[in-house]
């Protein structure tokens, strides 16, 4: 990733059900998303989106 991606504030979601954002279809096969806060607070709620995925730290590696 580079240092534009990281600090942009968006957060990576799991993709539950097909939904369509920006007049385009998010598919199933995609896994995951980035998006900001304030776009997957409505999605959350509907379903169409998992909690955040949280990469594992060195300390859970181990």
């Amino acid at each position: 990733m580079d240092k534009k991606s990281k600090s942009d504030g968006r957060i990576e979601y799991q993709i539950l059900k097909p939904f369509r954002l920006a007049k385009r279809w998010v598919l199933l096969n995609e896994k995951t998303i980035r998006l900001h806060p304030r776009q997957a607070s409505f999605l959350l709620l509907n379903g169409k989106i998992g909690k955040p995925v949280t990469q594992p730290t060195k300390a859970e590696v181990k």
